[in-house]
């Protein structure tokens, strides 16, 4: 399929999501309405420009969040409200530029104020132009440097290493995933799993090395969906089937090897031949070939999450695409107004319907990589009405720079820079953050 998508509503432009209304480009993306540009988000609303957030609501370059609401610019906070720029806080609202809060309002970079200051303070930076506003934002770069970092961002887990798990245990090395058991080398779990080893985006329980598992006992296989069981080294298939060895693209299919169908007794004693042959082959008990992915390792997300220079690739053997010149524009481009210039309640409603209608059929060149780039209606609707200037960067430099602010999938010995015990965490020894074990953390924090 051209895209793997489902019960999706008017999300043309979106892929590996499930359950989607009125989004655009979003991708590994379930159960959210009226979106566009995330990615990893689940259940979450009227959210723009949005990394790995969950349960959120008119949120926007905000990553790692969880149930927020009208957030802006925010890292890894929890049940916040009307927050901007502000990292690891939890249970606040009304805050700018600050961080390791819990339970508080009204605060302007860790600084409490009253309601009618803070007020005041926020209007001004919401009123001043884009020149204005980049210095406060290099100032919370910086006041971010001395904020206290958990060694993990595991919440109610027991006997686990890995990062942004909840409710899991005994899961080792385990990244993004929700109650996971026993199991290993996972990544993107949004729902329980057990007993399953190296798989990345996955559901239930005894899987063993795939990409895109919804079922039980599945193993070496890719994007095998609804409830499919017993299913080995296949590809793209869905919907309730079992015992398939060898297969793709089937759907309500059962006892079938490359998509033939056998009798149960046929099918067993073919799978046992196979097996012994791949034995003898040494292909037995390894996920397929990456001599056989039709991409450049360039082009795919593992370049996000495990960069490689071109001579290494080549040297493993993998494809690289390479840059190529993804557009033939060549035309004029659009440039920004400030944003008020949009607001009929701000110029009048000539006045802003004009450059409206300029903005919505122009194009914007990215500041960074020079590609050409629209804003949609949808959006420009978003940003008049939280008065955020409208981006300057194309939405995959935007995505890039999110995915900077992430950790890597990978585990560091390190020690805790309050009591100096080891620890195990996602930032690696060379890193400058001021990093703490849980124990510390909850001393200082709380």
């Amino acid at each position: 399929p051209a895209l793997a998508n489902g019960f999706w509503e008017n999300s043309d432009y979106c892929n590996q999501c499930y359950y989607l209304k009125n989004c655009y480009l979003c991708f590994c993306t379930d159960y959210s309405e009226d979106s566009e540009y995330l990615h990893g988000s689940f259940e979450s609303k009227n959210c723009f420009d949005c990394l790995n957030v969950e349960k959120c609501e008119y949120c926007h370059e905000c990553v790692g969040c969880a149930v927020c609401f009208n957030c802006q610019q925010c890292l890894d906070c929890r049940d916040c409200r009307d927050m901007y720029f502000s990292f690891d806080c939890s249970s606040c609202q009304d805050c700018f530029g600050c961080t390791n809060l819990r339970n508080k309002s009204y605060y302007f970079f860790n600084e409490s104020l009253s309601p009618e200051i803070y007020k005041k303070r926020l209007e001004e930076y919401k009123s001043s132009s884009r020149e204005i506003q980049d210095p406060i934002k290099q100032k919370v770069k910086i006041f971010m440097k001395n904020a206290l970092y958990r060694d993990t961002n595991n919440i109610n887990c027991e006997s686990c290493t890995g990062d942004f798990l909840h409710g899991c245990k005994n899961a080792y090395e385990c990244f993004e995933g929700r109650e996971i058991l026993e199991s290993k080398y996972l990544a993107l779990v949004p729902a329980w799993v057990s007993h399953s080893y190296d798989v990345t985006g996955i559901k239930w329980s005894l899987n063993l090395e795939g990409v895109s598992i919804d079922g039980n006992n599945i193993a070496f296989s890719a994007f095998i969906y609804s409830g499919n069981a017993d299913v080995w080294y296949s590809h793209y298939c869905v919907n309730s089937g079992h015992n398939l060895f060898g297969c793709s693209s089937l759907k309500k299919s059962h006892h079938c090897v490359l998509n033939t169908p056998y009798s149960t007794q046929e099918y067993e004693k073919l799978c046992g031949k196979i097996i012994d042959h791949m034995r003898s082959t040494e292909e037995w008990g390894e996920f397929f070939p990456t001599a056989i992915s039709p991409f450049g390792y360039d082009e795919t997300v593992a370049m996000e999450h495990f960069p490689q220079a071109e001579n290494n690739t080549q040297k493993n053997g993998w494809k690289w695409k390479g840059e190529e010149e993804t557009s033939s524009y060549h035309g004029p481009y659009y440039t920004p107004l400030s944003i008020n210039q949009y607001d009929e309640r701000q110029v009048g409603y000539a006045t802003a319907q004009k450059n409206i209608d300029e903005v919505i059929a122009g194009i914007l060149p990215c500041e960074i990589s020079w590609k050409p780039f629209k804003i949609i209606k949808q959006e420009l609707v978003f940003y008049i009405e939280h008065s955020i200037p409208l981006p300057t960067k194309h939405p995959d430099q935007r995505h890039k720079e999110r995915m900077d602010l992430r950790n890597p999938r990978r585990l560091f010995e390190r020690t805790c820079r309050e009591c100096h015990k080891n620890i195990i965490t996602t930032y690696s020894p060379d890193r400058p953050e001021r990093v703490v074990c849980e124990e510390c953390y909850r001393k200082i924090v709380f």
